[in-house]
C-alpha cells in the first residue's frame, strides 16, 4: 500500500520538502501562539472574576484553544515525518 509520504517523496525535490517542512512547522506555531493566547485571555478574565470559571464562555474557549492545541499537534507530527522522510533519502551521487 502507498502512503501518502511515498507520492510527496517522489512528486518533490529535497529543496521542496525542506521548504515544505519549514512552512508546516510555522503553522505549527501560529496554532501554539492562538492557543496561547486564548488561554492568557481567559485566565486574565476568571482572574478578575472567578464566578466566570466553568461558563459557557470560559468553556468555549477553552474548547477553541483544544483545537488550535489538536492542530499544533498534526502539524509537528507532520513535519516529523517530512524530516525523516528526508533523512532517509538516498544522497544522489555525481555521474550517476
Amino acid at each position: 500500500m502507498t502512503s501518502q509520504y511515498d507520492l510527496i517523496a517522489v512528486a518533490l525535490t529535497d529543496r521542496e520538502l525542506w521548504e515544505l517542512r519549514f512552512r508546516i512547522g510555522s503553522i505549527g506555531e501560529r496554532h501554539f501562539n492562538v492557543a496561547t493566547t486564548l488561554a492568557q485571555v481567559d485566565l486574565a478574565r476568571t482572574k478578575e472574576n472567578p464566578d466566570l470559571i466553568g461558563t459557557p464562555g470560559s468553556r468555549a474557549i477553552w474548547a477553541a484553544r483544544e483545537r488550535h492545541v489538536d492542530a499544533m499537534d498534526d502539524m509537528h507530527e507532520i513535519g516529523r515525518d517530512l524530516s525523516l522522510l528526508l533523512s532517509l533519502r538516498q544522497p544522489v551521487t555525481a555521474g550517476a
